[in-house]
């Protein structure tokens, strides 16, 4: 069993699926292309139903349609119920769950977007800063750790460390 060495998409494609269709068994073929057997059974599929035509090549993964469109009323509910109400995007949301249309709060927010409404998130207020507690000169404070640390090298000895910081360190 050889192994073929051409890496052109197109070309291996074409040779798989006619090294099928002249006999040999899937697996092989997959070892000898280095490809699975799930992408000769793609392909091969496509070759029978289509054989005549460009069956080798790439399909779009585009979805044909889009189901989720908004429509007009819907649209209109969602400003109607944030000009009106003074609903948020997760209250607009809760409400047309209970009557029964799931809409996702990010569709809500890209239709109040278009509209032109303004985000009615809060703005990040000022955190003040931590005050330091800094001495004036090094080692004025110092804080000492004592870790006990016990690790038994050949069941008689022990090690213990010991570390020691200063506020000027931290």
């Amino acid at each position: 069993m050889t192994m073929e060495k051409s890496r052109n998409p197109v070309m291996i494609r074409k040779r798989v699926v006619k090294k099928v269709v002249d006999g040999e068994k899937v697996t092989l073929v997959a070892k000898r292309f280095r490809v699975s057997r799930k992408f000769v059974y793609k392909w091969l599929k496509r070759y029978r139903e289509n054989p005549y035509g460009e069956w080798w090549k790439e399909r779009s993964r585009r979805p044909k349609n889009i189901q989720k469109k908004v429509t007009e009323e819907v649209r209109a509910r969602i400003i109607e119920l944030r000009k009106e109400y003074g609903l948020n995007v997760m209250k607009i949301e809760q409400w047309f769950r209970r009557k029964g249309l799931k809409i996702s709060h990010t569709t809500i927010w890209k239709v109040l977007e278009q509209e032109g409404e303004k985000s009615w998130r809060k703005k990040n207020k000022k955190v003040k800063a931590r005050k330091r507690f800094e001495r004036k000169k090094p080692n004025e404070l110092c804080v000492t750790d004592r870790h006990q640390r016990t690790d038994v090298v050949r069941r008689t000895a022990a090690r213990r460390t010991a570390s020691l910081s200063t506020d000027y360190n931290r």
